[in-house]
């Protein structure tokens, strides 16, 4: 298998809300707002689990929120896949950023390291 990321995913647990646009789900209303958790980020997109399944393609409005003292991040992103959970009702969606500045997407970068425990590895603050 051909790994296609460009980022490296850093396993990162923090808070998102994620606002749907008409396009992103059948199972709730456009402008409808989950709270959820992400798994990983990179500086490309994220993954988190979502309580109803999202719709492959769907465009969302994200918040997320991050470390300590909070970083909070305004972002727009596609729904690039969605898979169940097995076991659980939730659902793991993979999420890519779109029209994020490459400014944003340091900065994102700067704070997810600032917010692991342990130092991140130096092919992540060399984004470009």
């Amino acid at each position: 298998m051909i790994e296609r990321r460009k980022y490296f995913r850093y396993p990162a647990h923090h808070r998102v809300s994620v606002t749907l646009r008409a396009d992103s789900s059948r199972a709730a209303a456009d402008h409808t707002t989950l709270f959820c958790s992400t798994e990983d980020i990179s500086a490309n997109g994220l993954r988190f689990k979502s309580a109803i399944p999202l719709m492959v393609g769907g465009m969302l409005d994200l918040l997320l929120v991050m470390g300590w003292p909070y970083w909070g991040f305004e972002l727009q992103g596609r729904v690039r896949w969605v898979a169940g959970t097995r076991g659980s009702p939730s659902f793991a969606v993979g999420l890519e950023f779109v029209g994020v500045p490459q400014a944003a997407r340091i900065a994102l970068c700067e704070a997810l390291e600032k917010s692991l425990p342990v130092a991140a590895p130096p092919a992540m603050a060399a984004v470009s």
